[in-house]
């Protein structure tokens, strides 16, 4: 039986903080943090389908609707895919998910393509515009 393979990939906004100095070795704390990032949008695309899907966050900036409408996606999954998606995508999706009360199975099964081009092979970089 075919897996059920769902492609995604996630950008986030930046922080907007307050400080008085920026440089090199210089520390901002997260108190000095006046809103926090998010996530901007959701691409995402079912393995053997030509549609690719994407989700924004809404015109307040807000990533709530965008990450319950996602989530009613991602369970339909028997892998979640993506390029440093167990570092990055999905820490981040959970960590919004928690903010907001939106339950997040934690027995998501995930396949990350940085982590097979680092432990498989030897190119010469592993990003993914690269491989």
């Amino acid at each position: 039986m075919a897996r059920k393979r769902l492609y995604l990939d996630i950008e986030t906004s930046p922080n907007i903080g307050m400080f008085w100095e920026a440089g090199f070795k210089k520390t901002i704390d997260y108190s000095n943090i006046i809103h926090e990032r998010s996530i901007i949008c959701i691409c995402y695309k079912w393995e053997g389908k030509k549609e690719v899907h994407a989700l924004m966050w809404d015109k307040k900036q807000s990533d709530k609707k965008m990450l319950s409408d996602f989530m009613k996606v991602a369970v339909e999954a028997d892998e979640l895919v993506g390029h440093n998606i167990k570092k990055f995508d999905m820490p981040w999706v959970r960590t919004r998910c928690l903010l907001y009360g939106i339950k997040v199975p934690h027995d998501l099964n995930i396949l990350d393509t940085l982590t097979i081009a680092k432990t498989k092979f030897r190119f010469n970089s592993n990003r993914l515009n690269y491989i």
